[in-house]
Parts: C-alpha cells; sequence; structure tokens
C-alpha cells in the first residue's frame, strides 16, 4: 500500500478507527483477504494518531552548567497542554512468550530511562497505570497479526497468562489505555472464547476492503511533481473496451395506458333507474308467489300477534269477610275550600286638584243654554 495515494475510502476508514480507539476500550479490525491491513496501520492510521504536538515525546533540557535536573520527565507542563500524551504501542511478535515482551514494548514506548528492576513482570493493567501516572500518558495498544495468537496452542508457555492479563486489562475499572486487536477476517469464529470473557467484546468493530476494491476511487492526495507529462495510452487499458459489454440496458419508458372515455349520463336517465328500482323493490316485498319461485330465495317471514295481556281478577278485600259492625266506617271526604272572592282594588282617594279638575270637565262637557 502506498502512503503517497491513499483512496478516500481508507482514508475515511482511518479517521474512523482513530475516533473510535480515543473513545473506546475495545476496537476490532477486520481485514478481507487481500486488505494488507499491516501497510494500513503503518501508512494510514500512526499518522493520525501522533499528529498531536503534545504527543511527542518532550526534548530533554540542556544546560550548559554542570547543574543535573533529577527526572526531566515528571515537570509539570503548561496549563494549556490538559490531554495525556497518547502512546502508540504496536505489537505482532507472537514467536515467543507474548506478555514479557509486550511489557517491554510498553517501556519503550513510553521513552522511560528508569531501567526494570522486577525480577518478574507486573500484571498489565498495574504497569499501565504505573507508566500512566508518573509519564502523564495515554496507551493505545494495537495487537497486530492477532489471528497468529488465536492459532497458538493453550498448553504453549506464555498463552494462558497473556489471556488472562488481556482478559483483565479489558475488564478493568477506567484504565489511561485503549486496545486494538488487528486480524484477518478468517479467524473472526476463534474469538468465541474471548467473546465470552469479555462484555461487549465485539461493540465496536471495523471491516477493511481488499486493496483491490479500495483502489476503483481515485486517490485524495498525490504529489503533483510526480504526475507525468504525457498521460498513458488509452488503448492499452482493457476495461474501457469491456465497459460496453458489461453496461446494462436501459429500461424502456413505461407505456401510459389511455383513459377509458365515459359516457354522458343524461338526467332522465338517472331519474328512470331510480324509478325502475324501487318498482322491483316494491314488487318484490309485495308478490309472496313471485319470491318463492326465484331460485335460492327465502321464505316470507310471518310476524305471529302479540299474546293477549293476563286480566287479573281484583282481590277481595279482607275488610268484606267482617261483620257489618266490624267493618271501619268510610272516611270522610276532604273539607272543600270555597273559592276566594277576587279582592277588589282599593282606588286612591280624590285630592282638591283632582275634584277641580272633574267639576271642570263635567262643566264642559254640559250642556249650554244660548243667551
Amino acid at each position: 500500500m502506498d502512503g503517497e495515494a491513499i483512496s478516500p475510502r481508507l482514508a475515511q476508514e482511518a479517521r474512523l478507527l482513530v475516533a473510535l480507539l480515543r473513545s473506546a476500550r475495545l476496537s476490532l479490525l477486520f481485514g478481507e483477504p487481500g486488505s494488507e491491513k499491516s501497510a494500513f496501520l503503518q501508512s494510514s492510521l500512526l499518522p493520525l494518531l501522533q499528529r498531536r504536538a503534545e504527543d511527542q515525546p518532550p526534548p530533554v533540557p540542556i544546560r550548559e552548567n554542570s547543574v543535573v535536573v533529577p527526572f526531566p520527565d515528571r515537570r509539570a507542563r503548561s496549563g494549556s497542554a490538559r490531554r495525556k500524551r497518547e502512546v502508540v504501542v504496536v505489537f505482532d511478535d507472537w514467536s515467543g512468550p507474548p506478555l514479557p515482551a509486550l511489557h517491554a514494548s510498553l517501556w519503550r514506548a513510553a521513552a522511560s530511562n528508569e531501567p526494570e528492576t522486577h525480577t518478574a513482570a507486573p500484571p498489565l493493567t498495574e504497569s499501565i497505570r504505573a507508566l500512566s501516572e508518573r509519564l502523564d500518558l495515554q496507551f493505545i495498544v494495537i495487537l497486530d497479526r492477532f489471528e497468529e495468537f488465536l492459532r497458538l496452542s493453550a498448553q504453549r508457555e506464555g498463552i494462558t497468562e497473556f489471556t488472562d492479563a488481556l482478559v483483565e486489562a479489558l475488564n478493568a475499572a477506567p484504565l489511561p489505555a485503549s486496545f486494538l486487536l488487528s486480524m484477518d477476517e478468517a479467524a473472526r469464529p476463534a474469538l468465541a472464547g474471548l467473546r465470552r470473557l469479555v462484555p461487549g467484546f465485539d461493540d465496536f468493530s471495523l471491516k477493511l476492503p481488499a486493496v483491490a476494491a479500495a483502489a476503483k476511487s481515485t486517490p485524495i492526495s498525490a504529489p503533483i511533481a510526480e504526475v507525468p507529462a504525457t498521460p498513458a495510452p488509452v488503448e492499452a487499458a482493457p476495461a474501457p473496451r469491456a465497459a460496453p459489454h458489461t453496461r446494462a440496458r436501459p429500461t424502456p419508458p413505461a407505456i401510459k395506458q389511455p383513459t377509458p372515455v365515459r359516457a354522458p349520463i343524461k338526467t332522465q336517465d338517472v331519474y328512470a333507474l331510480i324509478e325502475n328500482t324501487l318498482s322491483h323493490t316494491a314488487s318484490d316485498n309485495d308478490c309472496e308467489p313471485f319470491q318463492g319461485s326465484q331460485p335460492g330465495a327465502l321464505a316470507p317471514e310471518r310476524v305471529a300477534p302479540p299474546p293477549a295481556p293476563r286480566v287479573r281478577k281484583p282481590k277481595k278485600s279482607k275488610a268484606s269477610a267482617w261483620p257489618e259492625e266490624f267493618k271501619a266506617e268510610p272516611a270522610a271526604p276532604p273539607h272543600e275550600v270555597p273559592p276566594e272572592a277576587p279582592r277588589r282594588r282599593r282606588q286612591p282617594k280624590p285630592t282638591l286638584i283632582g275634584r277641580c279638575t272633574a267639576l271642570l270637565s263635567r262643566w264642559w262637557r254640559s250642556p249650554r243654554k244660548s243667551d
């Protein structure tokens, strides 16, 4: 895989894989046959991970005098650098015991000048936490060609110890490290054992296509100086000649069916149809023999008259069986209250002015004698 010309698809998957490594504890990378995943990690993934300035190891301070500065890597950094420095560890040596070799790769990638004084390798989780706290680091551990480790026998020296250490690191509490397992697509079924031990083992995975499939897209970056002045002859490429044979025939356009023309309906025809339907309905309900003559016609329903209500005989009063002297006297009719006479409206007393007015009007209406 050429690092100077990267297809857009591989560049996009490299950016996606970087985002997964910086957000998830475990990521899986499956490569199809011919994908060259190891070259993809070296040429596309590692440049994106080592692009930040704070990811580079700090330079050793050089002083003109003879004053020795103890532990220059433990000095406090400026307040602007809040994130930890990322350290990428690529491990692909599965020929010997893998756990001691991975410990050596961690110390080598951390650029620690302190020699290892441990007689036995400490647990992987403790080693990562110790280096992270002392040097303010964030580890990204890439286990390349992991299918070779899956093919090793469990009875081999160091295989069980490495598996236990890896499972402990993946299930540990917040750990300043993320892991990437890179393997072939055919090794996916061999991950069943780790899938049972690690919850959410295959939540974040990426499938790397083959180089032939990824090379179909146009390169996104290429040096201008290396572009030839005269393009290659088109006749030498057999792809354009085979294109007409593989081109699919265009689908003929769908023919729209003509809409049937409806005959105009007159109002007289509508009324005649309604009258004809009503007459047939009336004749079907009135003619009982006609209904019986039709095939499948139902017999007319006969409605029986409702039964006459039962007349109850008046019950004999218990008082009728008693002698006359013991019978109770009939109750007296209620006292009728005579209707109240209408009240006369009280007329007001005439006043002096009223009397004078009445006398004047009477005098005026009386006949007068002529002189």
